[in-house]
């Protein structure tokens, strides 16, 4: 796990600094891992409002679920490349009963259910689209 998290920060930084500090704009990067221990992002989105409806579900997902036994099927994290920080990383699970589990940051034992069919629909949106 921690070599998941070394080689996730390492490709973050790498990011952060071909993008530089040249927009206040929060980035959403979306991608899944390549093999046990990288994390290869192929979206990028800048746009507020899914940018904001991705912080709004993920801030209410409360339902607490059984963690998963596998990789997440996607990853997600927010940057504010302003300061060049990461506000927010969250691992996706996608399960074959039409439902989201979601584990916030790198370390958390929690995982959560979306229950909003809405909710589901949008972070389905934004995952196609990767």
């Amino acid at each position: 796990m921690k070599r998941k998290i070394i080689t996730f920060l390492l490709f973050l930084g790498s990011i952060v600094s071909l993008v530089g500090c040249t927009s206040d704009k929060e980035e959403l990067s979306i991608g899944s891992y390549e093999n046990g221990d990288t994390i290869k992002f192929s979206q990028f989105i800048t746009e507020e409002k899914p940018v904001e409806q991705f912080k709004t579900i993920i801030s209410n997902a409360t339902t607490p679920t059984e963690s998963m036994e596998r990789d997440p099927d996607y990853v997600m994290a927010l940057n504010n490349r302003e300061k060049s920080t990461m506000e927010m990383f969250v691992s996706v699970w996608e399960s074959d009963s039409d439902e989201i589990v979601i584990k916030r940051g790198f370390n958390s034992e929690d995982y959560f259910r979306i229950e909003d069919r809405n909710d589901i629909q949008k972070i389905k949106k934004l995952i196609q689209d990767e």
